[in-house]
């Protein structure tokens, strides 16, 4: 572990904490929804293309468990109501732990499929590892990806309520 960047260790906590904040009620602004799928989509492909021999086979199996993906993310939120501001452009999501858990899965995931890639190059140059490897990382994006969908629908289907810029945690998630 003593070879693991201290950017690593800083980017865990940062995903924690935003974790954790998720597991409270919050009001944010409708372009958050959107910055972190885009991130781990862009960490996630950057990672992967850099370090693997990437195969037409293996971006079918990236696009396959992007579709499952995004399908899981947005049935999981298909049911939570949600409060639009629309004048101000922002949203009040409720507390959800899953999302701690998804980005602790997430995290974990990366970690072990670029740890295993640095430490054995075998698996950089085996067709079907990297395909389940695309398929797993994939997964992880689209359910980033579906939940923010569903939020971002949500938002334009709702009708307006005026929500103040910032609250502080006002419920825990059940």
């Amino acid at each position: 572990m003593s070879s693991v960047p201290t950017w690593v260790y800083i980017l865990f906590f940062a995903l924690v904490y935003m974790g954790y904040q998720r597991c409270f009620t919050s009001v944010v602004k409708i372009k958050r929804l959107i910055i972190l799928p885009v991130a781990l989509a862009w960490l996630s492909l950057h990672g992967l293309w850099t370090s693997l021999d990437l195969t037409y086979h293996s971006l079918w199996s990236y696009a396959l468990g992007l579709i499952i993906g995004l399908y899981i993310g947005f049935m999981q939120l298909r049911d939570v109501q949600v409060r639009a501001d629309k004048s101000q452009q922002l949203i009040e999501i409720p507390g959800d732990w899953r999302y701690l858990i998804f980005v602790l899965v997430f995290f974990a995931v990366e970690f072990i499929i670029n740890f295993a890639i640095a430490t054995t190059s075998s698996i950089a140059h085996s067709g079907f590892l990297i395909a389940l490897i695309l398929f797993i990382s994939s997964i992880l994006v689209g359910i980033a990806c579906g939940r923010s969908g569903c939020y971002l629908l949500k938002y334009w289907e709702s009708a307006h309520a005026d929500l103040p810029v910032y609250t502080k945690h006002s419920s825990r998630a059940s």
